[in-house]
């Protein structure tokens, strides 16, 4: 009995505990600037995909954070767009993440 409660002492560790990160891409695009640096705003999107086991819901998480970048500045031009492509692991889950930040001008 107590060999059982060892193991599962054991396994619940494992479970609670046992996670990783990855950075799989980090793309950053031209900067076009036609005026000086300090005129431009930051802008940031954040997108995540969760998934367990295999099964996606969500696959438009890429396109979500690009379309919330623009929506941060509807009238000026966008330049500089840094996205970075992470996973956090889990037990039996992960979660993808979009991370895009930019310039703003407008």
């Amino acid at each position: 009995m107590i060999y059982c409660i060892k193991a599962f002492a054991l396994v619940l560790m494992f479970i609670t505990m046992g996670c990783t990160h990855a950075l799989h891409q980090n793309h950053t695009s031209d900067y076009q600037l036609d005026r000086p640096f300090n005129d431009y705003r930051f802008i940031q999107s954040r997108q995540e995909q969760f998934v367990v086991m295999g099964m996606i819901g969500e696959t438009d998480y890429a396109n979500a954070a690009f379309a919330d970048l623009k929506k941060q500045c509807p009238n000026g031009t966008i330049t500089g767009i840094q996205t970075r492509h992470s996973t956090s692991h889990g037990f039996f889950s992960w979660t993808n993440v979009i991370l895009m930040q930019a310039y703003c001008s407008e």
